[in-house]
């Protein structure tokens, strides 16, 4: 480009927050400049199978930028009069330089940052991307050491694990996986993010192996409770958090997490020496118990009292994001933000 050129381009937008393009976009940043991102409707290219945006990029840099994102079911778009969100570069920070997608939900995050002690999760956890079932050997039982019950049929939700059908596989030649599949508490994080924009967060205790798409976050320092990170990671302040700074979970065709931003959810600590905190712990290990036995309920149950059941759990969930807001030391303003 000449020095006051710009490009214009079209493509899908997947490195916009996607971890492998990381060095384009600090590219952008320190040596060229981004004029304006619109992120495109769903199926607007009928040969693209894929989620589209228009750039318009110059060569020298710019203190911010615009974006616009359609709704991904918009069936007549038009580039006439887009009512632009402005963006600061400088919210573009390393080590990922991820495109601002919604700058109320970073600034959110930036402060709740300043105000709390958070480790990501990916500190204090292990984590992998479970396999295709084709890559497990079956066998007939589970009579031997690196036999594992394998969840052929089933699925991950919030606060629950769902089995319909199983079989037994054979660790023997991955050893190095038996730590993610051996009985301990584990966080099911299924891969989807479901269609009212929240992280799906399974539990369970059981030794068995699963499906590509749950993943398994194993704890690995006892300072942190399982069922307490469980509950925040289920909260509608960490959905928000993801889903509005990942242009992959919001993708039309698959919207997915990735294991990357798994690991930099911001869990908040506690200080076990101040009684207030200790308090909001203890309460969201007992919500959290209180979830898992009533999903633990339902399928046994049906009219009256799974409707009864099915209550109990929206109580017990609006008083998880609650506790959330109140842990993250949240304003009303902030709240209003979240809740939409």
């Amino acid at each position: 480009l000449s020095s006051n050129g710009l490009l214009g381009y079209i493509s899908s937008i997947t490195w916009q927050t996607g971890t492998n393009y990381s060095k384009l976009r600090e590219y952008l940043v320190s040596s060229a400049g981004i004029c304006k991102l619109v992120n495109l409707p769903f199926n607007v290219f009928k040969d693209a199978y894929v989620d589209t945006g228009v750039y318009i990029l110059a060569r020298d840099n710019r203190s911010e930028y615009l974006i616009y994102q359609f709704d991904k079911k918009e069936k007549e778009p038009s580039l006439v009069d887009i009512p632009y969100k402005y963006v600061k570069t400088s919210l573009m920070t390393k080590p990922d330089y991820k495109i601002v997608l919604e700058p109320e939900a970073v600034e959110l995050l930036n402060s709740i940052v300043e105000r709390i002690r958070f480790s990501p999760l990916g500190n204090f956890t292990i984590s992998t991307q479970g396999l295709s079932g084709s890559r497990f050997r079956r066998v007939p039982d589970d009579s031997n050491d690196d036999s594992y019950m394998f969840l052929e049929k089933g699925q991950a939700y919030r606060y629950d694990l769902q089995i319909t059908s199983t079989s037994f596989v054979t660790l023997e030649d991955k050893q190095s996986l038996k730590v993610f599949y051996d009985s301990q508490p584990k966080i099911l994080f299924r891969r989807l993010v479901n269609r009212q924009d929240r992280l799906m967060a399974g539990y369970t205790t059981q030794s068995i192996v699963f499906k590509k798409d749950i993943n398994p976050f194993i704890i690995t320092d006892n300072h942190w409770d399982t069922k307490y990170v469980l509950g925040i990671v289920n909260s509608k302040l960490i959905s928000y958090l993801y889903v509005k700074t990942s242009s992959i979970a919001t993708k039309n065709d698959f919207r997915q997490t990735t294991l990357t931003e798994l690991r930099q959810l911001p869990i908040r600590e506690i200080n076990f020496d101040n009684p207030a905190d200790v308090a909001m712990h203890d309460n969201m290990v007992a919500l959290v118990e209180t979830m898992l036995n009533l999903h633990k309920q339902l399928p046994g149950l049906s009219g009256i009292q799974r409707e009864m059941v099915e209550a109990q759990i929206e109580t017990a969930d609006r008083e998880i994001d609650a506790l959330v807001y109140r842990l993250y030391g949240l304003t009303d303003d902030e709240i209003g933000i979240v809740e939409g």
